[in-house]
């Protein structure tokens, strides 16, 4: 099972999802599964103001 079958299967659809997987993030750029760059710049559903900076990311752990 994929993560947008999970996703499909178990989160309420209450906002609209885009068919993509990022897997990656540096800053503000995201990559997907496929190598394709993005640049984040939309606000996320439910989100702390942390971002994508690893050196916190590595504290949650």
């Amino acid at each position: 099972m994929t993560l947008i079958d999970k996703e499909a299967r178990y989160i309420q659809p209450t906002y609209t999802r885009q068919p993509i997987t990022l897997t990656r993030s540096s800053g503000t750029r995201v990559w997907d599964a496929d190598g394709n760059e993005y640049i984040d710049c939309l606000a996320g559903i439910a989100v702390n103001v942390c971002g994508h900076r690893p050196h916190v990311d590595n504290h949650k752990k």
